[in-house]
């Protein structure tokens, strides 16, 4: 498969009204009244012991976003709307990447969040986001990738239960730093795992659907994941 050529910017295919940037699949379109820019940033809850979230009660729900039963609040916070702000260049951007992508035969639509995702990662360099997208579809399809909550979760409980165990040892959000954090072990990774195709197949499987948990809302994607690695 060839890669697209990114010149072909100018074929919209409804794409304004198309693209969605938020949790909650409100619409966006060209017709919309400008947001305030704030600096083209969106601020990151701080938050320790004693310190808590405007909006968010001691057990990390928001009005809008009960907390979810036996989660911890740094896991349901990340469901506030205000993490999912973006500035009006941060919007045109995504608007160009997927107009770019739907006008390439080479490459199939993905997710407005991603393209959202993809707008504040490449700022502006459209050639980035779309050799992006190129590289992601194939590896989808090198791993036969579904997108859905119920595949990802069979597939990382099989990679972290069975295949794997005990090779991550924490995945949490640290809302200080405002960034994803995941704690490793590559240690108890039996490398001998490499010489069967399944489950070779099934470790990068995995990958994908963690690196979707990595990023859930739009206020990490600005901060960015740590991963720390244990070898002891």
């Amino acid at each position: 498969m060839d890669r697209p050529n990114t010149s072909t910017t100018e074929s919209h295919n409804g794409s304004e009204r198309d693209l969605e940037l938020n949790s909650r699949n409100q619409e966006v379109t060209d017709n919309e009244e400008s947001q305030p820019n704030n600096d083209n940033q969106v601020p990151v809850a701080a938050t320790n012991e004693n310190q808590r979230v405007e909006g968010v009660d001691e057990e990390g729900a928001t009005e809008d976003h009960p907390r979810v039963p036996s989660l911890p609040p740094s896991v349901t916070v990340q469901a506030d709307p205000k993490f999912m702000e973006i500035s009006d260049q941060e919007r045109e951007w995504a608007l160009q990447i997927k107009r770019t992508v739907e006008a390439s035969p080479e490459l199939d639509n993905i997710p407005d969040m991603m393209y959202a995702h993809l707008a504040i990662f490449s700022q502006g360099d459209l050639d980035c986001a779309v050799n992006r997208v190129f590289n992601l579809q194939a590896y989808k399809k090198e791993y036969n990738i579904v997108d859905s909550i119920e595949e990802g979760k069979r597939v990382i409980e099989k990679y972290n239960i069975q295949d794997f165990q005990g090779i991550v040892l924490s995945f949490d959000f640290d809302l200080e730093a405002g960034t994803s954090l995941l704690v490793l072990d590559p240690t108890k990774l039996d490398k001998s795992v490499f010489k069967c195709h399944r489950k070779t197949k099934e470790l990068f499987m995995a990958l994908y659907y963690m690196s979707q948990a990595f990023f859930p809302n739009l206020g990490v994607v600005r901060k960015g994941h740590v991963q720390i690695t244990e070898f002891e």
